[in-house]
């Protein structure tokens, strides 16, 4: 089996020895995360884009680094006026993959086309002095700037639906049923341009409306995996002791030789082994000054080598509280508007890095986030649960698990989430998945309201495996 996120086929059960990820939950996350995509294009091209939008911000929950997802969510904000945002999300893109990139097309024809962008841009100044004037009660003013926004950008669905707004408030409900219905031609289930409508009238908008506009886009892209970085190579130190060994034994080996070889006097031959003598006595002596200035410098070395260790310990350590900090102080910042968000960031916190004095309140910040985060998740796993979308509910059923299992006593849904994902692997065929699952719940919450449904799948399970085997014999 081969790491989907770094292509390594060093693998223990389901996790990835090189890069540490969970296979099975990082596989499954990348497949919801496409399925949403595939969703959301749906969506997108059936002119849903309020459904599509939303499809789209959760594929990229489940997978950050699905570029498509970020791409066709840019190109539903940009047609429908949200500039910034369709540019914030096409920059995210290109960061993510730099060649074959759709997104680095868009880009491009923005900049070669400034007027269009400054237009646009002109319809958003507009906007934004509309509802200051609404601030200030001024509503034939705000008025006079939505139709100018809407001139300018006839795609523009906030300021259409502000504009719908300002109608209601004078009283001219016609005017204000033709911007619905124009709202409605580029957003079929808008839920602001539907409110209006249901104010109005006191029903619903008949799904109806017929659209001129091409497909945005008419491919079911698969997202490619991310990489990691190779590990540094390293190298290792030249051994000098053994060139100076390698040295000595020559010099002695050479003058043996030529003790042995060459016939003299007995007084040559003194004076040949003086000669050999000192000249092992200086090398010698060479390689003492040498051994004691390399055992110098090994051992400043090696000081050195300590102290940048500690700095560079403490340094990392520095940079872990406050990237640590960072995450906590967005997640305070992104709780409100994005609760999932703020609870991912929370649960890669390391409490060890905590001031004692702030650890309490950091914990209870933690916890309630993960509570509420759980519950949300679980309520939409139950919801495409009981859809039929059993693909989707699992992803959202084990991110509710994971962040349940840090308050197990404060939550009450552990056992169904265990039930339901068990149900699930065995509507898949995944029977010793399935039978695991069903094991865990009932040897872990004997007092599940979903204790004996539990036991009784295990047992249909159990059995089919028995007859299964009997039949094999």
């Amino acid at each position: 089996m081969e790491c989907p996120n770094c292509k390594s086929k060093s693998i223990k059960g389901y996790i990835c020895n090189s890069c540490g990820v969970d296979i099975f939950t990082f596989s499954k996350s990348i497949k919801v995360s496409n399925l949403l995509y595939n969703k959301g294009l749906e969506k997108a091209n059936n002119l849903e884009l309020s459904f599509a939008i939303e499809l789209l911000c959760q594929s990229i929950e489940f997978n950050k680094n699905n570029y498509y997802s970020r791409n066709l969510l840019g190109l539903i904000y940009y047609e429908t006026g949200r500039i910034g945002d369709a540019l914030k999300q096409w920059i995210i893109s290109s960061n993510l993959v730099k060649t074959n990139n759709i997104a680095m097309s868009y880009m491009h024809i923005i900049q070669n086309n400034p007027d269009d962008l400054y237009s646009k841009n002109e319809a958003v100044v507009h906007y934004n002095k509309a509802l200051d004037c609404l601030n200030k009660k001024n509503t034939d003013m705000a008025i006079t700037d939505l139709k100018k926004a809407i001139t300018i950008n006839p795609n523009f669905l906030n300021a259409i639906n502000l504009l719908t707004f300002c109608n209601l408030i004078i009283g001219n409900k016609s005017e204000a049923l033709n911007l619905i219905t124009k709202a409605l031609k580029i957003d079929k289930n808008n839920k602001i341009t539907e409110n209006y409508h249901l104010t109005i009238t006191g029903t619903p908008p008949k799904q109806t409306i017929e659209s001129q506009r091409q497909k945005i886009l008419s491919q079911n892209l698969t997202p490619p995996p991310s990489a990691v970085e190779p590990k540094m190579k390293r190298y290792s130190f030249i051994n000098f002791f053994h060139i100076i060994s390698f040295i000595f034994g020559s010099v002695i080996m050479l003058a043996l030789m030529f003790f042995f070889i060459i016939p003299g006097s007995v007084s040559d031959m003194e004076q040949q082994i003086l000669h050999s003598n000192n000249e092992i006595e200086r090398i010698s002596l060479d390689y003492t000054n040498f051994r004691v200035e390399s055992d110098t410098r090994i051992t400043e070395l090696l000081e050195d080598n300590e102290n940048l260790y500690n700095t560079l310990t403490e340094l990392r350590l520095q940079i872990n509280i406050a990237t640590q900090n960072d995450r906590i102080n967005e997640a305070r910042l992104i709780l409100a508007a994005n609760p999932l968000e703020a609870a991912e960031l929370l649960y890669e916190i390391d409490l060890s890095l905590i001031e004692e004095e702030n650890l309490e309140e950091i914990i209870q910040f933690r916890d309630s986030t993960f509570l509420s985060a759980a519950s949300s998740l679980y309520n939409s796993g139950l919801q495409q649960y009981n859809l039929g979308n059993f693909e989707i509910s699992v992803g959202f059923f084990e991110r509710s698990l994971r962040f349940a299992e840090a308050q197990p006593e404060d939550l009450v849904f552990i056992d169904d989430i265990i039930y339901f994902l068990g149900r699930i692997a065995q509507h898949g065929q995944e029977y010793e998945r399935a039978a695991s699952l069903f094991l865990q719940l009932i040897t872990e919450f004997p007092d599940s309201n979903v204790f004996s449904q539990a036991s009784e799948r295990l047992h249909e399970i159990l059995s089919s495996n028995s007859e299964q085997d009997m039949e094999n014999d």
